[in-house]
Parts: C-alpha cells; sequence; structure tokens
C-alpha cells in the first residue's frame, strides 16, 4: 500500500503491479512523482481499491478478528459452556488449562522480538555496506592502528612487555600507555560522529516503524566488530617489534589476555563515542568533547600521572575506560615487579581477581554508555 500526503490511498495490492501503475520500477522516480503530486499513469488492468475495500481487507487480515470469531467474545451465548467447550476444541485446546501450565507467548511481545531481530540484520548489513562503500572512511578505520603502532618507535626498545634488562626502566609503562589510549582513541574516533550524521535518516526511519533498540544494537554489533579488528592489527604490528609479556594471570598467554584487554577498552570507548554521538546535535559539535574524553582516558589511565589515592581524582578515574583498561594491561604484564618505581596500585596486581574485575568495569561502564545512549535516541 503506497499512501500520499494526507493518507489517501495511491496504491494497494500486489509488488508486481507497482510497475503497471506508475509506469516505472525505480523508486526514486516514484517518489518523485509522489512528492510532487503528478497523478501516475493509470493501471493497465484490474479494478480500482476505495479506502472501504483497504479497511475491509485490514479488518480480515487482523488475527484479533479470528480469534473474536473463534472464541465467541461479543456474542450472545458467550457465556453458555456448550458453546465455549466446542470453540475451544475449534481453537485446538481440549478444555481448561491446570493452575501450573503456562501458555504459549505469541501475543506482541513475541511479534516485537521478531522485528527487532530482523531490522537488527538488515541494519548491520547496511552499516557494512555503508563502511565499504566509503573508501576515504574505510581507509581511515585500516590505517588508524598502524599509525598508532609506528608511534611506539618513540619510546626506546630495551624489551617491550617483558622484563627489563635495567631496573631503572620503565618501557612496560610507557607503552602500556600508547596501547591503552590508542585502543580507546580507535574506539570513539570509529562511532563519535555516527549516530549525528544520521539523525534525519533516523527519524524518517523511525516514523516508518524503525526500533531504536534494533537500530542501536546493530551499530553496537557492527562497529564492536571493526574495532576488534583494529586492535588486532594494532598488537600484530607491536609485536613484531616488541616482545610481549611473559606469562599472564588466568589465560596462561600475556599476549592474549593484553589483547583481551586493549579489545575490551576499544569497545567500551566505541559505546562512549556512541552517547557522545547521541547527544549533541552536529556532527562539527562532537570535536569538543572527543578531545575531551581522549585527554580524560589519557591523564586519568594511571599510566601517565598518579591517581590511585588522590581523592576526587582517584573517583573521576573509574568513570573512563583507559582506567580500567590499563589496570588490566598491567595486571597481566605485572608493572609493580617490573618497574621498582610504579606506583603502588591495588588494580595493577598480578592476580585473576585484579584482571577480572578491571574487565567486570569495563562491561559495567559500556553497559551504562549503552543504556544511556539508548535512552536517548528512544527520546529523540
Amino acid at each position: 500500500m503506497i499512501l500520499l500526503p494526507g493518507g489517501r490511498v495511491e496504491y494497494f495490492g500486489p509488488p508486481g503491479g507497482i510497475e503497471a501503475h506508475f509506469g516505472t520500477s525505480d523508486w526514486a522516480d516514484i517518489f518523485e512523482r509522489l512528492n510532487a503530486a503528478v497523478p501516475p499513469p493509470p493501471p493497465s488492468s484490474g479494478p480500482a481499491v476505495s479506502s472501504a475495500d483497504v479497511r475491509a481487507w485490514l479488518h480480515r487480515l487482523n488475527p484479533l478478528t479470528w480469534l473474536d470469531r473463534a472464541s465467541g467474545y461479543g456474542r450472545p451465548d458467550a457465556g453458555d459452556p456448550a458453546a465455549s467447550a466446542r470453540r475451544l476444541a475449534r481453537l485446538g485446546t481440549a478444555g481448561p488449562r491446570t493452575v501450573g501450565e503456562l501458555p504459549e507467548i505469541v501475543g506482541p511481545q513475541a511479534i516485537d522480538q521478531q522485528r527487532r531481530r530482523q531490522q537488527t540484520w538488515v541494519l548491520a548489513r547496511r552499516q557494512l555496506r555503508l563502511i565499504w562503500a566509503d573508501r576515504g572512511y574505510a581507509g581511515f578505520l585500516l590505517v588508524l592502528p598502524m599509525v598508532l603502532a609506528l608511534l611506539t618507535f618513540a619510546i626506546p626498545d630495551e624489551t617491550g612487555l617483558a622484563r627489563p634488562a635495567s631496573p631503572r626502566s620503565t618501557e612496560a609503562m610507557r607503552l602500556l600507555v600508547v596501547l591503552v589510549v590508542g585502543a580507546a582513541f580507535m574506539g570513539m574516533a570509529a562511532t563519535v560522529r555516527d549516530l549525528v550524521a544520521e539523525r534525519r535518516i533516523f527519524r524518517h526511519e523511525r516514523a516508518a516503524g524503525l526500533m531504536p533498540d534494533a537500530y542501536l544494537a546493530a551499530k553496537i554489533a557492527v562497529f564492536c566488530g571493526v574495532v576488534v579488528v583494529q586492535t588486532l592489527i594494532l598488537l600484530r604490528l607491536v609485536y613484531w617489534f616488541r616482545a610481549g609479556p611473559e606469562d599472564g594471570v588466568l589465560l596462561g598467554t600475556g599476549k592474549v589476555e593484553v589483547g583481551v584487554a586493549l579489545a575490551a577498552t576499544a569497545i567500551v570507548s566505541a559505546l562512549l563515542g556512541l552517547l557522545i554521538s547521541s547527544l549533541v546535535s552536529t556532527p562539527e559539535q562532537t570535536m569538543p568533547p572527543l578531545v575531551v574524553a581522549i585527554m580524560a582516558q589519557l591523564v586519568l589511565c594511571g599510566g601517565l600521572i598518579e591517581v590511585t589515592g588522590q581523592a576526587v581524582v582517584s573517583q573521576l578515574s573509574w568513570l573512563v575506560p583507559a582506567r580500567w583498561g590499563y589496570a588490566a594491561a598491567a595486571s597481566t604484564v605485572d608493572v609493580t615487579e617490573l618497574v621498582p618505581n610504579a606506583p603502588d596500585d591495588a588494580l595493577w596486581s598480578h592476580h585473576p581477581a585484579a584482571w577480572l574485575g578491571a574487565l567486570i568495569a569495563l562491561a559495567v561502564l559500556g553497559t551504562g554508555y549503552a543504556w544511556l545512549a539508548r535512552r536517548r535516541l528512544r527520546s529523540i
């Protein structure tokens, strides 16, 4: 069914009859005619459909109408037990349900869940095609981890993330700062302009039935995959020239644990970027909060400036993904042991509880960012 402004029915019928009705199958030409209110050529065959016919057809398709007919709702014999038994038999129910028996969920909730899954799948595929179609943006996403890997060469290479030869070496701390803050930057840079750039499209599609939860879920799924790939590229390049940690605290492999910490930091930072993008009004307004957020990640991560034990600053650092990402990576590398003059931070303890606690904190932060972005999208 195709409606003109004001609700007047322009076309109602099978999709195969659209070309015969409008004289073209190009939707751009069809929409141009509809917007210009140019009457389309008459259909080649078939009777005209009135609005009364459309309403009657929709009424017959309404599943509630079928249930009313079968259940006898509103009929004079609705209270007759014999008539009720016959109607229950037609519905496929032998008799009344027992107290503990639960009916199958076939109502609006199940329909909404199916719609949400379908829309999420369609929007995720569209997002991937949009990224691939914008070759400049796709190239930026690919080159960014390579550039960050090159920045690590500014740190003198001694032993990488392994045990240093000199007890005064701080290479491990500085290298982790570049890696963790770089992962946070990759995550935010990928998403900070996405939602606000599609604001008009989102409003238009929401008016046509788009579910905000499906829209946000598709964005999260695609960009989480993108930043994980970026993290793998960054670590692969760094590990080519630098030694990784000697051992881990839980998984047994220090390189894998550092990769998990960086990937989690990038994912949560991407969710923070989506939240910022949902709060601003124009793409140009994303630059100031992006700069502030990146500077906060750099200062409050704990590897550049000691934040533990400082009032207010220590509590503010809990809201920053890089703080927990650095804690997880430092726990794996055992920075406190490798760097004697490192801050005595309990979050850096070379223990499985410290590593898992940092990842749980990242999961809580990411959930909070996603929830706030969802609320903002539902209010737009």
